[in-house]
Order: C-alpha cells, then structure tokens, then sequence
C-alpha cells in the first residue's frame, strides 16, 4: 500500500523507545564504630565522590535507581562492598567500616 507522505510510516515507530532510568542525586555518610570516616573514597559504577575530612556525607550525582553497588575504601579501614536500593524515598545512606587490625613493626620483641 502506498501512502501519501504526510502519512509514511517510520521503520522505527514499531521500535521500543528506550528508556532512560531515573536518576538521583543520593548522600552517604561513612562511619566507624558511630564516629564518622573522613577522605573516605565512594564509589558507585563510574561515579565517585569523597567524604569530607571530618567525615562530612559525599553527595554521588545521578545514581541509576535500583539496586547499586557501592564500594568504599579509606586509609586505615578494610574496604567494603555494599548493596543500597536507590528510590524516591531512599537518598540517604549511611555505611560502617571497620577499622584495618593493628600490625605489629616487624621487630621481635620476644626473649630467647
């Protein structure tokens, strides 16, 4: 059938239009044992961003909703891995990390 062309059809009109997801700007605060963690590196996917260093929440621009991966590393602490669900009503975080074990010098203080 041929139709005029103020009505020729688009191959692509029968296409799913993708969607973009629906992003946030989300705010995660680092804390040890209740005391916040300063320099604190957060990362979700590409996106990164730094604790303050007294341990002010850094704030990640456009997190995907949904379940994310975040990954925190500091100085001083074990790194971390742990999941959020980002939503309308789910903006803020707060995740603890635990302090790296004491390592000795390297000097043996033992008697013979």
């Amino acid at each position: 059938m041929i139709l005029p062309a103020d009505q020729e059809t688009n191959p692509d009109d029968d296409k799913e239009q993708e969607v973009t997801p629906t992003t946030r700007n989300i705010s995660i605060t680092v804390t040890n044992n209740g005391d916040s963690v300063g320099n604190a590196t957060v990362t979700i996917g590409s996106i990164t961003g730094t604790t303050g260093p007294r341990g002010a929440a850094c704030t990640l621009e456009n997190v995907p909703d949904g379940k994310q991966n975040v990954v925190i590393t500091a100085e001083g602490y074990v790194d971390k891995t742990e999941e959020i669900t980002v939503s309308a009503d789910n903006t803020s975080f707060t995740i603890e990390v635990t302090a790296e074990a004491a390592s000795g010098n390297g000097t043996d203080t033992g008697g013979d």
